[in-house]
């Protein structure tokens, strides 16, 4: 689609047909165990491998990535900000892991940590109590050093860079599961300088920040809890890395300790969470949060992930390398739920997982404290059941790259299996989301052959279990590097924008006409759709994907869309809430994709109705659609949206063209016209534009300029752009 001299697009307005109200629930998020959402995310924990894993389960261009991007934040810290905006990658392809890892590999050393001592060999892996651990060579006779920095590394111990969020808090506290393997001795804390601040106080490399010690005294294991507070005119900064440092003085006879797993967390956390990301989601108002995958759900076990977290074991992250700590599990989980306001939405495991295993877990969080999960659930802390209501069976079982994934006939015989002993085992009633796939809705090809796609996916799923459907879940995830062989980048920016209206025109309507025609009781509700994850995906960091600002343009477009199913469409949720378009840190930084601003921009139009439009103007066309498109003509430039409130009428739109612009006139309705027009523009430079810590938001909403006209209100809807007009009515 290439820009040229254009007609004009028209926009009618007819306030008389108007669609069902924009449930909430469109503008909910997707939380899944991976790319820094755990540990790195949504968890205060300020250590990577707190737990001591020997093994990382990461490949070395994983571990790679980790150091490129603690390599360009300390660039940035120093001030040069160049690398970060260079090759900063904000969501890794990793589970368990933070964004950035301080320590260098050290081998015989879980990956994450350095050791201390003057020896080699002074700390190495072991196993612990749970799992992996670290034992400590307890040494009585130092050697001789001189220097004050080696002096306190000559001591045995263990210690890890760590950023502090000074800017809002200014203690840590350290909780510590150990055991001397003979005898006792004394566990001394330190926070000390890493990198030079001669303006402040304990400004030279080493300075010692902060200090504390425990006596170990016993051979069974010991859980200890220290405070470390940083001097009130030190000046650290957030983005500074601070060395903490655990050194082992053993008793007479110079026991070893062995370290099961460490934890340090700002004193400001929120029972484990971090604060700024609790309040950023509380801020975006979200209805639903689907959890824990995503692919990770199919690996997911869920009793590793219930009782205390000191006895839960750490086990690989299958999906997506690196490791699962499960200090976030069910508990936690709907803990963040009432936290922040959000229903919960989960997952369970139809791949590697039974359907007892699920029923379980519906008990576990539905059952009274007199049933065997709910008595569990009431020996773990929580003796009122969690009441969640929405549930879904498995996750993209149609594709090679999911644990237990299965064809058509399988997957459909699963979730007949699944879903009435998952029913049977809550005593209230559930909404239950079957795995659908979008790869259905697009004609069967050897190109596709790294997934099911013979057509039959939800034709076996009316056969096998009609009545059991209350939801089918989709994932609108088109790939941006691949069947765009010899286009113009402009052309493939305008088939990836396409892919919204061919959603909306052919394949959303043809998959609701397929259940409306399954033989379903006639009395049970309509089937519904439910788009799970949502935003283009792909290699190219240039166009769109969900990650930059590109994505976020797709998704106002894709949003909008949504709206106009009503209740046909039961919930959707971008591609993620801490991974993908999302909430991410970094840096010390906490903040926010595009996806996410714009989700939360456009969940604002919640309880209003969608205003039927007629529009004209420049179209194109798509010969080369996606993989999850098809091809499609008289494609609109722009996207243009409208919703009533009361006297408010408010108008969205979207420019699908890679370069150029249009003149769009709007016609509002008697009662609308001669009225002010206000407008905010949110225009995307580049659309490969991506938020990182040095820059957390690259795009904002600006006030925006419309010429009033005799029927309404003109403007210019340049490339890469989306504009929100509002028109309040004239009394």
């Amino acid at each position: 689609m290439e820009a040229g001299e254009a007609a004009p697009t028209l926009v009618t307005t007819d306030v008389s047909s108007l669609g069902e109200r924009v449930d909430p629930r469109l503008f909910s998020q997707f939380f899944e165990h991976m790319a820094g959402a755990t540990a790195g995310g949504i968890s205060a924990e300020l250590l990577a491998n707190a737990t001591f894993a020997a093994s990382s389960g990461l490949t070395p261009d994983q571990v790679d990535v980790l150091i490129r991007n603690e390599s360009a934040l300390q660039a940035w810290h120093a001030g040069d900000p160049g690398p970060l905006r260079e090759r900063w990658s904000g969501a890794p392809l990793h589970g368990g892991f933070p964004t950035g890892l301080v320590e260098r590999v050290e081998p015989g050393l879980p990956l994450g940590w350095a050791a201390l001592g003057s020896r080699p060999g002074s700390a190495r892996s072991c196993p612990g109590r749970i799992g992996d651990g670290v034992r400590i060579q307890g040494e009585t006779q130092l050697a001789v050093v001189n220097d004050e920095v080696a002096l306190l590394d000559a001591v045995p111990g263990l210690k890890q860079g760590i950023r502090i969020p000074t800017h809002r808090c200014r203690f840590v506290v350290v909780k510590v599961v150990s055991r001397p393997v003979s005898g006792d001795g004394r566990l001394e804390f330190i926070l000390r300088r890493r990198t030079a601040r001669h303006e402040s106080v304990c400004g030279s490399v080493g300075s010692v920040l902060a200090n504390a010690e425990v006596a170990v005294t016993a051979s069974a294991w010991q859980a200890s809890e220290v405070l470390l507070e940083l001097p009130d005119d030190a000046v650290v900064e957030a983005s500074e890395v601070v060395d903490l440092c655990l050194r082992w003085f053993p008793g007479e006879g110079g026991a070893d300790l062995i370290v099961d797993r460490v934890s340090a967390m700002p004193g400001d956390h929120i029972e484990g969470f971090d604060p700024e990301v609790i309040e950023l989601a509380r801020q975006a108002r979200i209805p639903e949060i689907r959890w824990p995958g995503g692919n990770f759900a199919s690996y997911y076990h869920w009793r590793d992930g219930v009782g205390p977290q000191e006895l839960r074991p750490t086990r690989p992250n299958y999906s997506w390398g690196g490791l699962e700590q499960n200090d976030i599990g069910t508990h936690e989980f709907l803990r963040l739920c009432e936290l922040i306001g959000a229903e919960p939405h989960i997952t369970v495991n139809s791949g590697t997982g039974s359907s007892a295993e699920a029923a379980d877990w519906v008990e576990y969080c539905n059952g009274g404290p007199e049933t065997r999960m709910g008595a569990l659930r009431a020996r773990n802390g929580r003796p009122e059941p969690y009441r969640v209501h929405v549930w879904e069976v498995g996750n993209e079982n149609f594709g090679t790259w999911q644990g237990g994934y299965v064809g058509s006939e399988e997957n459909a015989r699963r979730f007949a299996e699944f879903a009435p002993v998952m029913r049977q085992a809550s005593p209230e009633e559930i909404e239950i989301h079957a795995c659908g796939s979008w790869f259905d809705l697009v004609p069967p090809s050897a190109a596709l052959d790294g997934s099911v796609a013979d057509g039959r996916w939800h034709d076996e799923l009316i056969r096998q279990a009609p009545d059991e459907i209350d939801v089918v879940s989709l994932h609108a995830l088109p790939v941006n590097d691949q069947h765009f062989d010899g286009l113009s980048e402009a052309d493939v920016h305008g088939a990836l924008m396409a892919n919204v209206v061919t959603a909306e025109r052919q394949q959303i309507p043809a998959l609701l006409a397929k259940l409306d025609g399954g033989r379903r009781q006639a009395e049970l509700p309509p089937i519904r759709l439910s788009i799970t994850e949502w935003g283009p995906v792909g290699a190219r960091r240039d166009r769109v994907r969900c990650e930059n600002a590109g994505g976020g343009l797709w998704g106002i477009d894709f949003l909008a869309m949504l709206t106009r199913f009503g209740e046909r469409v039961a919930m959707a949720s971008p591609n993620g809430f801490l991974h993908g378009g999302s909430i991410k840190k970094g840096g010390g930084v906490v903040y926010t994709d595009s996806v996410f601003e714009v989700t939360k921009a456009m969940a604002s139009l919640a309880g209003s109705r969608p205003v039927r439009l007629g529009v004209s103007g420049p179209t194109y066309d798509v010969v080369n659609p996606p993989d999850l498109g098809l091809v499609e003509h008289g494609v609109p430039t722009v996207g243009v949206s409208a919703f009533v409130r009361g006297e408010e009428l408010t108008y969205v739109l979207v420019s699908r063209r890679l370069h150029g612009s249009d003149d769009v006139s709007v016609a509002v309705p008697d009662g609308w016209r001669g009225a002010v027009a206000e407008a905010l523009f949110w225009r995307v430079d580049d659309i490969g534009l991506t938020a990182s810590p040095a820059d957390p938001v690259p795009v904002t909403w600006e006030p925006g300029a419309v010429n009033a006209s005799p029927v309404g209100f003109s403007l210019q809807v340049p490339a890469r752009s989306a504009w929100w007009v509002t028109v309040k009515a004239i009394r």
